[in-house]
């Protein structure tokens, strides 16, 4: 699996292309219907095993895991793009706090991130 990271590089506009592309790769799609804002299910007639095929791709694409409840919720690239983002910078945030906390424990100093 490699990582994938937001940084000051990544536009919200590279991720919903990766995003798209991945779509267009899953089961038997319409390549031409995918947009960022086609519906899964409306558009793309996605049944519910090729949306589960859809997000353990997604997962493995962008490390990270995505709760059922909230796989529910991304109804279409473009609400997939905005997870991944605020997923990836959330985790880069805690891993932040996490090493400043490890390093001001081991010499004695208080970081802010």
């Amino acid at each position: 699996m490699r990582a994938f990271t937001v940084d000051a590089n990544s536009s919200t506009e590279h991720v919903l292309n990766q995003v798209i592309n991945l779509v267009k790769k899953v089961g038997r799609i319409d390549s031409t219907k995918v947009t960022g804002t086609a519906d899964f299910q409306k558009d793309l007639s996605l049944d519910s095993l090729d949306k589960v095929e859809l997000f353990m791709a997604l997962e493995n694409e962008f490390s990270i895991e995505i709760p059922d409840a909230e796989a529910d919720k991304l109804k279409c690239c473009a609400d997939v793009a905005k997870y991944v983002i605020s997923t990836c910078t959330w985790n880069r945030m805690q891993v932040g706090r996490d090493i400043n906390y490890e390093f001001s424990r081991t010499i004695g100093t208080v970081f802010c991130p």
